[in-house]
């Protein structure tokens, strides 16, 4: 065995260890997703190339076989890469002062209150809404089949009990996805407008508030389900009564992003699942 095979090797192995061990870190958190899959089969990639490094199996493959397989995995890299590039392009993003609307993406509920994930978007939605007094709070998510309460509900008793009126907040409670987050916030939104201005303004400036991996494709979602033309609601007011319809025109809306802490040691396993739900998004 030539050292060259030897170094090989012996990276195979370590990177197999690693994400082996990565996995089960994952895994034992409980998160409630099945994301520490990626690393066991990432684990399981490594030990298979540490197993077959140096036996000449890629040596014996035809010249075009090896040059398809080298451009699928050129391209793929390259895909992973930009997705990666723009999740770190929304990682510190702070939002503007005196936005009228923060929007708070659900995470998962436990019977103890909410997931260490969500109680990171909690609090610093709180420190917004301390620092930006005439700032209404919507928090969104509903109840899935391991959590107690829904995420709204659990959200919204979260921030008054640290001391933010309850008028202060909206609550979004049937969702189960961020997609449906925001597709279903907009008639909570129109409907709080309608209720103190009669009128929807064409300037509303709206912040949504999610862990740092998570903003860019939150922001993105948020444009493609609060930016409308001519578009026909029914408004919701905030006791959960349907409104007459009307039509929305909210292309000239602003929506920022508004990072929330996440655990470093977590942030390579959200930022590859983030990708994955990138590309569904692009689907």
């Amino acid at each position: 065995m030539t050292r060259k095979v030897k170094i090989w090797k012996g990276i195979w192995l370590a990177l197999a260890i690693l994400n082996l061990c990565y996995g089960i870190m994952v895994y034992l958190v409980g998160s409630g997703t099945n994301s520490f899959l990626i690393w066991a089969v990432l684990a399981v990639v490594c030990f298979y190339l540490f197993w077959r490094t140096g036996t000449g199996v890629w040596t014996k493959k035809p010249l075009g076989l090896k040059v398809l397989i080298s451009v699928m995995l050129c391209v793929i890299l390259n895909v992973f890469l930009l997705c990666q590039a723009a999740i770190l392009s929304g990682m510190f993003q702070h939002g503007q002062p005196d936005l009228d609307y923060i929007i708070v993406l659900g995470a998962q509920m436990r019977d103890s209150g909410p997931s260490i994930v969500f109680r990171y978007r909690l609090d610093e939605a709180y420190a917004y809404l301390q620092e930006n007094p005439n700032t209404v709070c919507i928090v969104t998510g509903g109840q899935g089949s391991n959590e107690p309460i829904s995420e709204g509900e659990g959200g919204k008793a979260y921030l008054v009990a640290k001391g933010i009126s309850e008028n202060r907040i909206l609550t979004e409670t049937v969702s189960t996805t961020t997609k449906e987050n925001l597709e279903n916030t907009l008639p909570l939104l129109v409907g709080d407008v309608l209720e103190k201005e009669q009128k929807i303004p064409n300037d509303l400036k709206i912040g949504i508030v999610t862990n740092n991996y998570h903003v860019f494709r939150g922001v993105t979602l948020a444009e493609r389900a609060l930016l409308v033309k001519d578009k026909e609601v029914k408004p919701v007011t905030s006791v959960g009564d349907t409104m007459e319809p009307v039509t929305v025109n909210s292309r000239n809306w602003v929506i920022k992003g508004i990072a929330a802490y996440m655990q470093p040691r977590f942030l390579s396993n959200n930022m590859v699942r983030e990708t994955f739900g990138i590309l569904k998004d692009l689907i």
